[in-house]
């Protein structure tokens, strides 16, 4: 099974990569810092939803292990927006 851990790293490791790709085809180092904070905007929410997917529920009821995942969606979507 694919941990999301793993494409949390993959997309790290794109938005590294796509900064590099930009700064070398352009030398310019704003275009590059743009390239990586696009990368960041899909990078730091995703790791926030991989938190709340592989943390520890156990004993929690499930209503309310269902309730924290709708949580940290909410929240997912509004760093997104801020990031934004």
């Amino acid at each position: 099974s694919l941990s999301p851990w793993r494409v949390v790293g993959w997309q790290a490791a794109v938005a590294f990569g796509a900064a590099l790709v930009a700064l070398l085809a352009t030398g310019d180092a704003a275009v590059a810092l743009s390239a990586l904070y696009g990368g960041l905007v899909v990078l730091l929410p995703g790791a926030l939803m991989a938190r709340a997917a592989t943390r520890d529920v156990t004993g929690v009821q499930p209503a309310l292990g269902a309730l924290s995942l709708l949580a940290f969606q909410a929240l997912k979507l509004a760093s997104t927006l801020f990031l934004l």
